[in-house]
């Protein structure tokens, strides 16, 4: 049940009022219910590493994308990534640029 409440995006909370509203007598916690969505999403990803699967999504969907990391290294310190409609709009109106830099949004605190 907490796999397809996965899949359709519901909220954690959510997720544990709907267990319980199935059976009053459950005594799962939102920790259970948070470790059971996480065992769900890395089945999902498979093999991959949450940024592989972040690269892979990028790929899948056409987006225009590049990294850069340190030289022999697998850490990444920069990710550039573009909608293909911000692209062509760029090309329509190449004077008009709104940059949105992500500032300490990881869970390292890193910029």
């Amino acid at each position: 049940m907490v796999g397809q409440m996965v899949n359709n995006k519901v909220k954690l909370g959510i997720m544990l009022l709907a267990l319980k509203n199935v059976d009053p007598q459950n005594l799962t916690a939102i920790r259970q219910v948070y470790n059971e969505r996480m065992t769900h999403i890395r089945a999902f990803w498979g093999a991959l590493t949450e940024i592989q699967h972040v690269m892979r999504l990028l790929e899948e969907n056409k987006y225009t994308h590049w990294s850069r990391s340190e030289d022999g290294s697998t850490i990444i310190r920069f990710l550039f990534r573009e909608h293909p409609v911000s692209i062509q709009m760029f090309n329509q109106f190449p004077t008009i640029v709104l940059i949105d830099s992500m500032y300490k949004t990881n869970k390292y605190r890193i910029p």
